[in-house]
């Protein structure tokens, strides 16, 4: 008797475990499902399109924001050692316009080029809202990210020459401050217009390296900028970024790439298009990275340190058609371009003329809008210059003193 009511006491037991491990597997399995629908930015996008919402999947470790986990020392004796101690060379001299600030007239192979890129729409599932009963896209796989560093005559992953940790640092943060730039573009022009975009950064150590890297593509006239974006080849070349004592700007570093993989989402979205409006994005969006602040001005330290202290820039004109105060005056163009992109961003949607010349500027994408035009739809009340400097007053001058 005892022990068949010990062996029917020994099944009832197995059941329950049985039955206990199959509830908490399905809710694991069900709760591995919510978490991925749930897994959003932590900042919402507050001005999208009534059914569009966006999610951030696979870019935010599980800690917190990563703030020079990795020791600088670790970093510094490292890159001391791959690098060999190489001290900065000047490179040939050459006389050249700057190649970002020539007019941009595309060749027939470019545009032919510029045409062939693929640009995939952006994937997204749909989601049922209960609150408004209605069915919500939810836009994902925004872009990927290609860095490579030149490394013993060939690109090699950045991992081969930096520490692990020091990469998933960089990459983490060159992810949110892209993020940052889709978006804006989603508010701007909505998520079905967008493309996915990848970017293809490759890192030297060196002038020397800068320089041959940029001469195979035509490029050696931007030899004195630190990063270039070549977009018949859809490429980024970016030369590290080093303090006087050839130690890692970590800053700067992570400055760069943004700023040359917004060229390169630009590209994607827009093709070709005119370069105050590609500086004037490229700027924006890593100024607003660094800043943390969505619609941050430039202050009137930044501002002097950027132009030598020039009282004012460009009138939109100048900025627009090309003329000779472009090659006099390449700090305040560059300037100018940055504080006209935060004035126009500062604007109500609906009353935004630069939504417009960018959506322009899409179609068709390989072909840039005509100067002439430009300023018919960046100013159509010819009230742009007087509004533009009142806010310039207000919001670099007065506001930042």
């Amino acid at each position: 008797m005892y022990k068949r009511q010990a062996g029917r006491s020994k099944v009832i037991f197995l059941v329950l475990l049985a039955v206990l491990i199959l509830v908490v597997g399905v809710n694991l399995f069900i709760n591995s499902f919510d978490s991925q629908d749930t897994r959003v930015y932590a900042e919402p996008i507050e001005a999208l399109v009534e059914n569009v919402y966006v999610n951030y999947e696979d870019f935010k470790p599980a800690t917190a924001p990563i703030v020079n986990k990795i020791k600088p020392e670790h970093v510094e004796k490292r890159l001391r050692r791959n690098i060999n101690t190489i001290k900065h060379e000047a490179p040939p001299h050459i006389e050249h316009t700057p190649h970002q600030w020539l007019a941009v007239n595309p060749t027939s192979e470019q545009k032919r080029l510029c045409s062939l890129l693929e640009r995939p729409p952006l994937k997204f599932t749909k989601i049922y809202d209960p609150d408004t009963k209605r069915y919500m896209s939810r836009y994902y796989d925004f872009f990927e990210i290609n860095i490579s560093v030149l490394s013993r005559g060939e690109y090699r992953p950045l991992e081969h020459y930096f520490p692990e940790q020091f990469v998933d640092d960089i990459k983490w943060e060159l992810r949110r401050n892209l993020l940052f730039v889709y978006q804006e573009y989603i508010d701007w022009f909505g998520a079905e217009n967008l493309s996915k975009s990848v970017i293809d950064l490759k890192v030297t150590l060196n002038d020397t390296q800068y320089f041959n890297e940029l001469v195979k593509h035509g490029a050696e006239s931007s030899v004195n900028n630190p990063g270039v974006y070549i977009p018949w080849i859809h490429q980024a070349y970016i030369n590290l970024p080093r303090y006087e004592n050839g130690y890692l700007n970590r800053t700067l570093f992570i400055d760069i790439l943004t700023h040359e993989a917004v060229h390169a989402i630009n590209f994607v979205q827009f093709g070709y298009m005119q370069r105050w409006a590609q500086e004037g994005l490229a700027q924006y969006f890593a100024y607003r990275s660094e800043s943390g602040e969505h619609l941050a001005s430039l202050r009137i330290d930044e501002w002097d340190k950027r132009t030598g202290s020039m009282s004012q820039p460009f009138i939109m004109e100048d900025l627009i058609i090309p003329n000779k105060s472009w090659q006099e005056d390449e700090a305040i163009l560059y300037a100018s371009s940055l504080v006209y992109t935060q004035y126009f961003s500062s604007l109500p949607k609906d009353k935004n003329p630069f939504i417009s010349f960018l959506y322009n500027e899409m179609l068709p994408r390989c072909s840039t809008v005509n100067e002439e035009n430009t300023i018919d739809l960046l100013d159509p009340e010819n009230m742009l210059n007087s509004d533009f400097f009142n806010w310039f007053e207000k919001n670099v001058y007065q506001y930042n003193k």
